[in-house]
């Protein structure tokens, strides 16, 4: 069997229509140097974003000091910058406002993250979750398969923006069939 030259592309007009499609997304990461200026350049985005389609996309989190976090996509179309927003229940507030297409945003006076232990993470996770539900998102479920076993994440939709949580680890079909 020969080679092809084009890779898995048969002409080359084939492998360079691949290489002019449009990337699927474009992301950003952003380091700032603390949480005051992470919070600064999330707010300023919103403020700023009036009239665009901002969307929100999290995945909630605890850092190894124990505060809590949400790795924010801040994303218009296919263009995305990402940074780790440290939380507490007045940013929660704040970020899930947003998500939900409220008019209103509530004031957010204090940016000393929320302590939580590792006793409490689920605890945490869980009221996240209860408070997800409460806004009416709609619930999606996958099972993501990596090298190191299949994970459960569930997502939640709001108007303008979504929410991921990784549920843990899943040994077999049957855990969730019999939940």
């Amino acid at each position: 069997m020969i080679n092809n030259i084009f890779g898995k592309y048969a002409t080359l007009e084939e492998a360079t229509a691949a290489l002019n499609q449009k990337f699927l997304i474009r992301q950003v990461k952003l380091n700032p140097r603390n949480a005051e200026e992470s919070f600064n350049l999330f707010i300023s985005t919103l403020a700023q974003a009036q009239g665009q389609p901002l969307q929100l996309v999290a995945s909630p989190g605890v850092d190894a000091m124990g505060n809590a976090y949400f790795y924010i996509g801040l994303r218009i179309d296919r263009q995305e910058v990402d940074l780790k927003l440290t939380v507490n229940e007045a940013i929660i507030a704040l970020v899930l406002a947003y998500m939900s297409g409220a008019e209103q945003l509530p004031a957010v006076e204090n940016l000393a993250p929320m302590k939580v232990s590792d006793d409490n993470k689920n605890a945490w996770y869980a009221d996240l979750e209860k408070r997800l539900n409460s806004l009416k998102a709609v619930r999606k479920e996958r099972i993501e398969f990596t090298d190191n076993g299949s994970y459960l994440k569930v997502t939640y939709k709001l108007a303008h923006g979504k929410i991921t949580l990784h549920q843990g680890r899943v040994e077999n079909l049957m855990q969730l069939l019999t939940a």
